[in-house]
């Protein structure tokens, strides 16, 4: 089964940096990531580019310009230009538990949709590009 991650995205590079740092910690990676970007204007495509020939997994950006909120139009055209035959879809400032795709990959099931909500910590966890710290 081919796995699409899709991030949405809008000017907030250091927190789209830290998501794609967690996805570098991952047991097992996504086929591909679809960044889905509302017109940000932070450099977040330079970083993309920088980034494409190191990361482990093809970086795909879609990006629409900045007409206002429209998240749910660029996470239409960043299923729409998915391959993949799951596809998890993300906020681009989750940071990423070390086994969170493998988890959605394990769980999966046909004609299912899985929700989830995100968990706001108490305590502050630092990261680096080893892991916890």
């Amino acid at each position: 089964m081919k796995t699409s991650l899709l991030i949405s995205t809008y000017n907030s590079k250091s927190y789209l940096k830290a998501v794609l740092n967690s996805i570098r910690m991952q047991t097992v990676f996504p086929d591909e990531i679809i960044i889905a970007d509302d017109g940000s204007s932070d450099g977040t495509a330079e970083m993309l580019i920088n980034l494409k020939d190191t990361f482990p997994v093809p970086l795909i950006h879609v990006y629409q310009e900045d007409n206002g909120f429209r998240l749910s139009r660029i996470r239409n055209l960043a299923v729409k230009a998915a391959s993949g035959d799951f596809i998890v879809m993300i906020d681009g400032d989750m940071f990423l538990t070390q086994n969170f795709i493998h988890s959605h990959i394990k769980n999966a099931e046909k004609g299912v949709l899985t929700q989830g909500a995100r968990v706001k910590m108490k305590k502050r966890i630092e990261f680096s590009c080893y892991g916890w710290i």
